[in-house]
């Protein structure tokens, strides 16, 4: 068994050479980065190899268009099919997410197992600066010092889904931005179709360190909001607004004294 790590990387690549140095600390076999830009000519595509190579990886794909959720769903499943065994295990990441597991990646996967599972589940903690401000992120300090507080803004404020599928066996279909499991309904004379079934979470799931939250974060969101993928704007603008006006009623900041937030020093230290 080999535990692979697929991730969609695009336009913003900042946090890339941490997400890097933090993955390859664990125990994971393979990496699957699809690199994703809208032109041949976009500079991050060469940027983003060049990070690459310093950890001797290589793109597994190379998308050129505009990004969408269900063509990410496609390219990703398609890497893991073509450098994948059944019984292989995928860890999939977004550029800002930094899991946290008690456990080897191996053991965790035989753990599940063993319980007869093939996935393992995890939610956001949300990462903020001290007082709530966005800050711009400096690449040569810990993330752990620039953000140490964490809490609940995906689930309490955009009111969007905060768990997801961190770990899988390769022969599940994770898809919804990682937080579904995918399934094929192919019928005789009817064309194949994708449905999606939420997972049953439980307790004890994995910590996804959430990084989003800088000085850049509502830039971000403009961007999203001029992708013309359905799957996006159908969760997007609504999380967008909702996060929106949180800001106008506090200060154009998070305000870490909020209880609808749980805001907490956070005591695991990620090293990156």
């Amino acid at each position: 068994m080999k535990i692979h790590l697929t991730a969609t990387i695009g336009h913003d690549i900042r946090l890339l050479p941490k997400f890097l140095q933090y993955y390859t600390s664990l125990d994971i076999d393979n990496f699957l980065i699809i690199l994703n830009a809208p032109e041949t000519s976009d500079p991050t595509l060469e940027e983003a190899e060049k990070i690459l190579s310093e950890y001797n990886i290589k793109p597994a794909m190379t998308w050129i268009g505009e990004f969408s959720e269900d063509e990410k769903v496609e390219h990703e499943r398609q890497c893991i099919l073509l450098n994948c065994l059944a019984k292989d295990w995928v860890l999939y990441a977004d550029l800002d997410e930094f899991q946290v597991y008690n456990e080897t990646l191996h053991s965790t996967a035989d753990d599940c197992l063993s319980k007869g599972k093939a996935y393992v589940e995890g939610r956001l903690v949300d990462r903020i600066s001290k007082d709530g401000k966005f800050v711009e992120l400096n690449t040569e300090k810990l993330l752990d010092k620039q953000f140490p507080l964490g809490g609940y803004i995906t689930k309490n404020v955009l009111q969007g889904w905060d768990k997801k599928i961190v770990l899988a066996q390769a022969s599940e279909i994770v898809g919804g931005g990682h937080h579904l499991l995918m399934y094929q309904d192919i019928k005789p004379g009817r064309a194949q179709t994708q449905n999606y079934v939420e997972p049953e979470f439980e307790d004890g799931l994995i910590r996804i360190h959430h990084f989003k939250w800088d000085i850049s974060i509502l830039q971000r969101m403009k961007y999203a909001l001029g992708l013309q993928s359905l799957s996006l704007k159908n969760g997007w603008h609504k999380e967008i607004k909702n996060f929106i006006t949180y800001l106008e009623q506090h200060d154009s900041k998070i305000d870490p004294r909020d209880k609808v937030l749980e805001m907490k020093p956070v005591k695991q230290k990620l090293g990156v």
